[in-house]
């Protein structure tokens, strides 16, 4: 007969997961409590340190593929989030919008900030207008505590410098004569702008600038909205903020992570904001929220300095304060991807146990429950394969009990 000792050997050696021990809540990602040695996750997370989005089976709701808002044969977008309309029940997304019938690799170029509605957070949404002309990317919907209807986001609906638009595309796709070496690289000739020297590394002090525009309400009308820039004296370092992500407190205090994962801190939506803590992650597209449990924050992102193949490995972080943070991995550029520890993963459970694997999955957005939990993921998410770059803005649920 096999000892209990070599049966539970042989169940590591294969690979099979064991036991980790904990001794405190920061041994479980701030994500559950320890008791006796053992992480019991909280509802949004799971895993044997709760550092995995415990995600439920999604209905793929156009066509094949799990998307809150696809066209597939028509045009991509890529992620994007959410504004519940009190007074209508509607739901108001904001999302990246390839035009001109193009695909992800024209982002630089074709990328606009589209308006569609649904009568639920997970859609099927409906395109209803645009709201920012290209050149406009990675929008981040938001309603503050005072009520203002905020969306931060990248570029300011002029030309990118360097990338006319494509007017040639088809399909939601760039076509195989265009394929360039990543997916967000069309690989096709682009003017050069005039060469700048490169800005210097954010510093705790500096000035973030984040761009946004401010609504009326959930759904519109939308206008250009400038942060302060306080009042402080010269010389004060001025950094904009790319692929921005946003938490409020109560109280109107706002947290503003980076495409570095750097927090940023202003008093209000309004501004200004300084830079306050310089975070030890390598990655992009972080979203902080604050657990109602205990009051602990989390950060969704995804990694950036692997080979393509390994790109966007969606993990998270947290925090007691929301300024200095632990990550479930170190996400350094030296990290291989066995040290990793995924907190979802490209392929998405589908309603009836079929599995739906994307290409990329990134640009994490959510939508919160009314107690405040993380209720759905939100996805930019590219197809692959003989579709290539299209893409379409997905949603997953999160359980919430």
């Amino acid at each position: 007969m096999v000892s209990t000792i070599a049966m539970g050997l042989l169940a590591a050696l294969a690979g099979a997961p064991t036991a980790r021990a904990c001794t405190s809540a920061a041994d479980c990602s701030l994500g559950g409590e320890c008791v006796a040695g053992v992480c019991h996750c909280y509802a949004t997370w799971k895993g044997q340190n709760c550092s995995e989005l415990n995600l439920l089976p999604a209905t793929a709701t156009v066509g094949k593929y799990p998307a809150a808002w696809a066209r597939p044969g028509v045009q991509s977008s890529w992620g994007g989030r959410p504004l519940f309309d009190n007074d209508t029940g509607t739901w108001h997304l904001y999302a990246a919008d390839m035009t001109g019938g193009c695909g992800l690799k024209s982002w630089r170029s074709n990328s606009a900030i589209a308006h569609a509605v649904a009568s639920n957070p997970a859609g099927p949404y409906q395109y209803v207008d645009q709201t920012l002309t290209p050149w406009a990317h990675n929008p981040a919907a938001h309603r503050a505590p005072d009520g203002a209807s905020l969306i931060y986001h990248i570029g300011d609906g002029a030309s990118h410098p360097g990338f006319p638009l494509y007017t040639n595309c088809s399909n939601g796709t760039h076509g195989p004569t265009r394929r360039g070496t990543d997916a967000s690289d069309d690989g096709g000739p682009r003017t050069q702008p005039a060469a700048t020297p490169p800005p210097p590394p954010a510093q705790v002090g500096d000035l973030i600038m984040p761009t946004m525009l401010l609504g009326s309400g959930p759904a519109g009308p939308w206008e250009k909205f400038v942060p302060s820039r306080g009042d402080h004296p010269p010389p004060v370092v001025e950094h904009s903020c790319t692929n921005p992500g946003v938490f409020f407190f109560p109280n109107g205090t706002t947290l503003l992570v980076c495409k570095d994962l750097s927090v940023a801190v202003a008093d209000s939506w309004k501004g200004p904001y300084y830079l306050r803590s310089v975070t030890p992650m390598v990655g992009e597209d972080g979203v902080i929220w604050r657990a109602v449990e205990d009051g602990s924050f989390h950060m969704l992102y995804h990694t950036t300095d692997y080979p393509a193949r390994h790109r966007g490995i969606g993990t998270t972080a947290w925090s007691a304060d929301g300024l200095r943070w632990t990550s479930a991995f170190p996400t350094t550029p030296n990290t291989t991807v066995g040290q990793t520890y995924p907190s979802f993963p490209k392929g998405f459970q589908m309603v009836g146990g079929t599995v739906w694997t994307a290409d990329r999955r990134e640009r994490h957005q959510l939508a919160f429950d009314a107690a405040g939990r993380p209720a759905y993921l939100f996805n930019g998410v590219q197809v692959g394969g003989t579709m290539e770059d299209f893409t379409f803005t997905s949603v997953q649920p999160i359980a919430t009990s």
